[in-house]
């Protein structure tokens, strides 16, 4: 398997999750000294404190039973992947979110992320 198909792989597993609200599948995804870089959060150091985010975002602004996905992109080169995306839920649209990963032995251990999140 190429770097590149490994990466694809990741990205569209991690993507899944999100769809499926599956926090712990999400969470798993990352490397234990993960960083996650966001303007709206600073930067996040850890599986376990990018675990935390993940459980109030996918609970409280994008959960998977009142939440329409799209994927709208995908790239990756090596062990570089990116997406484009939005959702809308009962309660929030995200018009735009973009994300970048890079993936070391078949977990995230950088992610950035950078979109729109507004309440309805």
């Amino acid at each position: 398997m190429t770097a590149t198909t490994d990466t694809l792989r990741i990205v569209d597993r991690h993507w899944q999750a999100l769809v499926r609200g599956d926090i712990p599948a999400l969470i798993a995804d990352y490397a234990e000294d993960a960083l996650l870089i966001s303007a709206a959060t600073g930067i996040i150091k850890g599986r376990a404190a990018i675990g935390e985010l993940l459980t109030f975002f996918v609970s409280s602004i994008i959960p998977a039973a009142s939440t329409t996905f799209s994927l709208d992109l995908t790239h990756a080169e090596g062990a570089l992947g990116y997406i484009v995306w939005k959702a809308e839920s009962a309660t929030h649209r995200i018009a735009f979110s973009s994300d970048t990963f890079v993936i070391t032995n078949s977990l995230i251990t950088l992610q950035t992320s950078a979109g729109s999140v507004d309440p309805k």
